[in-house]
Protein backbone atom coordinates (compact mmCIF):
# COMPACT_ATOMS: atom_id res chain seq x y z
CA UNK A 1 0.00 0.00 0.00
CA UNK A 2 2.65 2.52 0.85
CA UNK A 3 4.39 1.74 -2.86
CA UNK A 4 1.37 2.04 -4.24
CA UNK A 5 0.64 5.91 -2.58
CA UNK A 6 4.03 6.95 -3.12
CA UNK A 7 3.24 6.10 -6.73
CA UNK A 8 1.26 8.43 -6.99
CA UNK A 9 2.90 10.81 -5.29
CA UNK A 10 1.39 10.86 -1.84
CA UNK A 11 2.77 10.10 1.68
CA UNK A 12 1.53 6.86 3.39
CA UNK A 13 0.11 7.36 6.68
CA UNK A 14 -1.12 4.95 8.77
CA UNK A 15 -4.54 5.29 9.51
CA UNK A 16 -7.53 3.96 11.55
CA UNK A 17 -9.10 2.20 8.47
CA UNK A 18 -5.73 0.42 7.95
CA UNK A 19 -6.08 -1.02 11.61
CA UNK A 20 -9.82 -1.92 10.63
CA UNK A 21 -9.67 -3.63 7.81
CA UNK A 22 -6.40 -5.74 9.21
CA UNK A 23 -8.74 -6.42 12.61
CA UNK A 24 -11.43 -7.72 9.74
CA UNK A 25 -8.89 -9.79 8.15
CA UNK A 26 -7.48 -11.43 11.53
CA UNK A 27 -10.64 -12.50 12.88
CA UNK A 28 -11.76 -15.51 13.17
CA UNK A 29 -15.09 -15.06 13.26
CA UNK A 30 -16.12 -12.74 10.75
CA UNK A 31 -19.11 -11.53 8.45
CA UNK A 32 -17.58 -12.59 4.98
CA UNK A 33 -17.69 -9.30 3.40
CA UNK A 34 -15.95 -5.57 4.37
CA UNK A 35 -16.83 -2.40 2.98
CA UNK A 36 -15.37 1.03 3.05
CA UNK A 37 -17.68 3.92 2.10
CA UNK A 38 -17.36 7.50 2.12
CA UNK A 39 -15.67 10.38 -0.21
CA UNK A 40 -13.35 10.37 -3.04
CA UNK A 41 -10.21 9.80 -3.45
CA UNK A 42 -9.35 9.06 0.61
CA UNK A 43 -8.08 5.90 -0.05
CA UNK A 44 -10.78 3.21 -0.28
CA UNK A 45 -9.53 1.50 -3.14
CA UNK A 46 -5.39 1.62 -2.38
CA UNK A 47 -6.81 -0.37 1.16
CA UNK A 48 -9.10 -2.95 -0.34
CA UNK A 49 -6.64 -3.92 -3.06
CA UNK A 50 -3.61 -3.81 -0.04
CA UNK A 51 -5.69 -6.10 1.25
CA UNK A 52 -7.02 -8.47 -1.06
CA UNK A 53 -2.72 -8.68 -2.02
CA UNK A 54 -2.20 -9.97 1.61
CA UNK A 55 -4.40 -12.50 1.14
CA UNK A 56 -3.15 -13.53 -1.79
CA UNK A 57 0.67 -13.24 -0.44
CA UNK A 58 -0.74 -15.21 2.25
CA UNK A 59 -1.66 -18.30 -0.12
CA UNK A 60 -5.03 -20.22 -0.84
CA UNK A 61 -7.27 -17.02 -0.84
CA UNK A 62 -7.29 -15.50 -4.47
CA UNK A 63 -9.33 -12.45 -4.79
CA UNK A 64 -11.30 -11.71 -8.18
CA UNK A 65 -11.21 -7.63 -8.68
CA UNK A 66 -13.84 -6.25 -10.53
CA UNK A 67 -15.39 -2.39 -10.51
CA UNK A 68 -19.02 -2.48 -10.31
CA UNK A 69 -19.41 -0.51 -13.89
CA UNK A 70 -17.26 -3.35 -15.73
CA UNK A 71 -19.13 -6.36 -14.03
CA UNK A 72 -22.72 -4.76 -15.13
CA UNK A 73 -21.02 -4.63 -18.42
CA UNK A 74 -19.94 -8.26 -18.24
CA UNK A 75 -23.72 -9.35 -17.28
CA UNK A 76 -24.72 -9.05 -21.08
CA UNK A 77 -21.37 -8.45 -22.69
CA UNK A 78 -19.58 -12.02 -21.18
CA UNK A 79 -21.62 -13.94 -19.33
CA UNK A 80 -19.02 -16.77 -18.64
CA UNK A 81 -16.64 -13.98 -17.37
CA UNK A 82 -19.70 -12.76 -15.24
CA UNK A 83 -20.68 -16.08 -14.00
CA UNK A 84 -16.44 -16.65 -12.68
CA UNK A 85 -16.41 -13.12 -10.84
CA UNK A 86 -19.91 -13.63 -9.36
CA UNK A 87 -19.30 -16.78 -8.08
CA UNK A 88 -15.28 -16.65 -7.23
CA UNK A 89 -14.63 -17.62 -3.42
CA UNK A 90 -12.91 -14.17 -3.16
CA UNK A 91 -14.34 -11.04 -4.83
CA UNK A 92 -13.49 -7.22 -4.94
CA UNK A 93 -15.92 -5.04 -5.90
CA UNK A 94 -15.08 -1.24 -6.52
CA UNK A 95 -16.87 1.84 -6.94
CA UNK A 96 -20.48 0.05 -5.92
CA UNK A 97 -22.92 2.14 -6.88
CA UNK A 98 -21.35 3.91 -10.43
CA UNK A 99 -22.99 0.84 -12.39
CA UNK A 100 -26.05 0.95 -14.13
CA UNK A 101 -28.31 -0.26 -11.82
CA UNK A 102 -30.26 -2.58 -14.39
CA UNK A 103 -29.70 -3.89 -17.81
CA UNK A 104 -31.88 -4.54 -20.21
CA UNK A 105 -31.25 -7.99 -22.54
CA UNK A 106 -33.79 -8.57 -25.68
CA UNK A 107 -36.26 -6.15 -23.88
CA UNK A 108 -35.50 -8.28 -20.16
CA UNK A 109 -34.16 -6.20 -17.37
CA UNK A 110 -32.12 -7.72 -15.36
CA UNK A 111 -30.42 -6.51 -11.94
CA UNK A 112 -26.43 -7.58 -12.22
CA UNK A 113 -24.56 -5.97 -9.14
CA UNK A 114 -28.37 -6.73 -6.40
CA UNK A 115 -27.56 -10.76 -8.50
CA UNK A 116 -24.28 -10.93 -7.07
CA UNK A 117 -24.53 -9.31 -4.15
CA UNK A 118 -27.74 -11.85 -3.22
CA UNK A 119 -25.93 -14.87 -4.81
CA UNK A 120 -22.59 -13.95 -2.49
CA UNK A 121 -25.18 -12.78 0.40
CA UNK A 122 -26.85 -16.58 0.33
CA UNK A 123 -23.57 -18.49 -0.03
CA UNK A 124 -21.83 -16.79 2.42
CA UNK A 125 -18.69 -15.49 0.10
CA UNK A 126 -16.10 -13.41 1.04
CA UNK A 127 -17.03 -9.81 -0.60
CA UNK A 128 -15.12 -6.54 -0.38
CA UNK A 129 -16.50 -3.82 -1.69
CA UNK A 130 -15.92 0.22 -2.00
CA UNK A 131 -18.51 2.76 -2.81
CA UNK A 132 -18.90 6.93 -2.45
CA UNK A 133 -22.19 6.22 -1.09
CA UNK A 134 -23.65 6.48 2.58
CA UNK A 135 -25.71 4.03 4.04
CA UNK A 136 -28.86 6.11 3.21
CA UNK A 137 -28.31 6.13 -0.75
CA UNK A 138 -27.25 2.57 -0.37
CA UNK A 139 -30.97 1.59 0.95
CA UNK A 140 -32.66 4.20 -2.04
CA UNK A 141 -30.09 2.68 -4.95
CA UNK A 142 -30.18 -0.88 -4.09
CA UNK A 143 -33.76 -1.21 -2.40
CA UNK A 144 -34.52 -1.47 1.36
CA UNK A 145 -34.18 -5.44 1.37
CA UNK A 146 -30.67 -6.02 -0.41
CA UNK A 147 -29.41 -3.08 2.04
CA UNK A 148 -30.93 -5.19 4.81
CA UNK A 149 -28.63 -7.99 4.02
CA UNK A 150 -25.49 -5.59 3.33
CA UNK A 151 -25.85 -4.60 7.19
CA UNK A 152 -25.24 -8.54 7.74
CA UNK A 153 -23.38 -9.49 5.10
CA UNK A 154 -20.44 -6.33 5.31
CA UNK A 155 -18.53 -5.05 8.36
CA UNK A 156 -18.38 -1.07 7.35
CA UNK A 157 -15.54 0.81 7.54
CA UNK A 158 -16.99 4.53 7.23
CA UNK A 159 -13.38 7.23 5.58
CA UNK A 160 -13.94 10.54 6.44
CA UNK A 161 -10.99 11.90 5.15
CA UNK A 162 -10.81 14.93 2.54
CA UNK A 163 -9.44 13.54 -0.73
CA UNK A 164 -5.65 12.50 -1.31
CA UNK A 165 -5.63 13.77 -4.61
CA UNK A 166 -3.73 16.57 -5.28
CA UNK A 167 -4.09 19.06 -8.15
Amino acid sequence: MKAAIAKRGGEFKPSQMVEKAARWACMEKRKSGLMFYGGVGNGKTTIAHALCDVFNWLGGTKFARVSAVELTRRYSAMQETFINQKTAPCLFIDDLGCEEKTVKIYGTTYSPIIDVLTYRYERNLMTIVTTNFGEKELAEYYDIRIYDRMKEMFNRVAFTQESFRKL
